[in-house]
C-alpha cells in the first residue's frame, strides 16, 4: 500500500480542532468501515494514546479481524501527533506509521494526515490490498471532516 496524503479544511481555530482530534475514539460514528475504536492507553498529560482500531472488511475467516494498536504521540506546541504501529500488535497489519498535522491558515485551520499502512498475508492478493487502502483513506477523511464539524459548531455556538 502505498502512502495515504489527506488534507481538510476547518472554518474552527487550529487549537480546538487539535483538542478535538485528542477525542478520535468518539468519532467512530462518522468512520464508515471501522467496526471499533477502543482507547487501551493514555498518559496524564494526554501526550501518548495506545488505542485498537478494528477495520469492518469482509475477508475470510482464516484471517481474522483486520485490526491494530496505534500509538499516538501528541505535540501540544507544534500542534501534530506522531502515528505508529504499537508492538503488541498482532495480525494481517504491518505498518502504520503516520504524522497528523493541524495548521492555522486565514480561514481556520488546515489539517492535514500523511498515513502509511501496510498490511500482508499470502492469502491477501492486490485486489484486496487495494480495497483495504481504499477504505482505510475513506475512514481517515469521514474522521477528519467530522472533527472538522465538531469544532465548527462548538466553535460558531460561542
Amino acid at each position: 500500500m502505498g502512502l495515504i496524503k489527506l488534507q481538510v479544511k476547518s472554518k474552527a481555530p487550529a487549537d480546538l480542532v487539535y483538542e478535538i482530534a485528542h477525542q478520535t475514539p468518539e468519532f467512530v460514528r462518522a468512520l464508515p468501515n471501522i467496526k471499533r475504536i477502543r482507547k487501551l492507553e493514555e498518559n496524564e498529560q494526554r501526550t501518548y494514546t495506545k488505542t485498537e482500531w478494528v477495520l469492518d472488511v469482509p475477508l475470510p475467516k482464516i484471517l481474522g479481524e483486520v485490526s491494530w494498536i496505534k500509538d499516538a504521540l501528541w505535540d501540544d506546541t507544534r500542534r501534530k501527533c506522531d502515528i505508529r504501529l504499537n508492538r503488541d500488535s498482532k495480525g494481517i497489519v504491518k505498518r502504520v506509521k503516520g504524522l497528523w498535522m493541524f495548521s492555522p491558515c486565514q480561514d481556520g485551520c488546515v489539517m492535514s494526515m500523511d498515513m502509511d499502512l501496510t498490511v500482508q498475508h499470502f492469502l491477501i492478493g492486490p485486489a484486496t490490498t487495494a480495497m483495504i487502502d481504499k477504505l482505510f483513506r475513506k475512514n481517515m477523511e469521514s474522521l477528519m471532516l467530522a472533527i472538522g464539524a465538531e469544532a465548527e459548531k462548538r466553535f460558531f455556538r460561542t
